[in-house]
């Protein structure tokens, strides 16, 4: 059977804001039994809820709610079963512009393949339980860690969120996150229909209160993805540093979580060190970052172990610094490659913004990808994210 046009996919009769607002609430709000009517819904836009029952939530595009269903190429007549994933191929993952016919053709299973293999599936072609999980859920790329400064007092959350959406990360360590602000981007992202859990690390204080911030906690929060129903994130700290800022007394540090990158145990740090540029604060930032790179390599027997093998933030210090030299010196690596030969930039012409390995958890340099921001609309910084391979 060849893949086939069927005419054009129906689109709904525009709603206005309090209807659309009425039925995305009935959608997250209400379990739903595995044998209902496909929720509202639309193949451009899918929307995320809950199964009633079964302990799953993921998205659908109004077709179908299979999680078990197996269909492969070949089916004889139109199904709602195949064109629910022509349409979370084509617009909740992007993998290809296929035609929503419901025709499972050689062009679908081309499509399901390139997912299947770009996800770490089973690349047979054929959408099991295991390719509907990961389309129902996964509106991440899996190990991608971005990091940057929120930096409220200057950037839009709806701008931050469209960002973190488009790229799709796995975690995302953020720094200079004030309260208020922080939770207007997990809103805007909860809007994009895009779950992800907050872990805040609240370490950053000032002698005298924080102009940025007044009256709210302010300093470091992590994002971590959904999946399915679940978030994995089994423990997490913050700790304060304890070499202050020297020109402010600005109390910085570091948290860390213990979580999974390719369904493997990880533990990822989030940091932001003294950004004073002078002696006394180059001597800070070593002093910082030998406390936190002991923490990494800490084993607690009998307890969580809070051995790292990533870590992301703002270091305000540039490549092969004597400050960082705790990094090297305790087996961890930029997963820039060519650094400091040849980095990409996170300011201007200087790398601030790093994320950190462990050498025998990641031997090799994965690269770091510099978002485009001509405009400065997302972070004081330039937004970098970093693709982790399977361990």
């Amino acid at each position: 059977m060849t893949q086939r046009a069927r005419g054009r996919t129906r689109r709904p009769v525009p709603l206005s804001a309090a209807a659309v607002a009425a039925a995305v609430a009935a959608v997250l709000l209400a379990p739903v039994p595995a044998d209902a009517a496909p929720l509202p819904g639309s193949c451009e836009r899918s929307v995320h809820h809950e199964a009633g029952g079964q302990g799953l939530a993921g998205f659908t595009a109004g077709h179908s709610f299979t999680w078990t269903d197996v269909l492969a190429e070949g089916n004889a007549e139109p199904d709602a079963r195949v064109r629910e994933i022509q349409c979370l191929l084509r617009y909740r993952h992007e993998v290809a512009a296929l035609d929503v016919d419901g025709w499972f053709g050689p062009l679908t299973r081309a499509a399901v393949v390139r997912f299947q293999e770009q996800t770490g599936l089973a690349a047979d072609g054929v959408v099991g339980s295991d390719t509907w999980r990961v389309l129902r859920t996964k509106h991440w790329v899996e190990g991608r860690v971005m990091t940057f400064n929120l930096h409220m007092d200057e950037h839009a959350p709806a701008d931050q969120a469209q960002l973190i959406a488009d790229t799709k990360p796995q975690v995302v360590a953020l720094q200079e996150a004030c309260q208020s602000h922080l939770s207007d981007v997990w809103q805007r992202l909860r809007d994009l229909h895009q779950p992800y859990r907050v872990v805040t690390g609240y370490v950053r204080t000032r002698d005298g209160g924080d102009s940025n911030c007044p009256g709210q906690r302010y300093g470091q929060a992590m994002l971590v993805a959904y999946k399915g129903s679940d978030v994995v994130v089994d423990a997490s700290g913050s700790v304060g540093y304890d070499t202050a800022d020297p020109d402010y007394g600005e109390r910085r540090g570091f948290q860390w979580i213990g979580t999974e990158l390719h369904q493997q145990p990880t533990v990822l740090y989030n940091t932001h060190l003294t950004n004073d540029a002078d002696t006394a604060g180059s001597e800070a930032r070593r002093d910082q970052i030998a406390q936190l790179t002991a923490h990494m390599n800490t084993l607690t027997p009998g307890g969580r172990n809070l051995r790292g093998s990533v870590a992301a933030g703002d270091f305000n210090s540039v490549p092969g610094t004597r400050e960082q030299e705790p990094l090297a010196a305790g087996g961890w690596h930029d997963a820039d490659r060519g650094c400091p030969a040849a980095c990409a930039p996170t300011l201007g012409e200087r790398k601030f913004d790093y994320v950190w390995l462990r050498e025998t958890s990641y031997p090799e340099r994965p690269g770091l990808r510099v978002v485009p921001d001509s405009t400065g609309r997302w972070s004081d910084h330039r937004t970098a994210y970093t693709d982790l391979p399977r361990r």
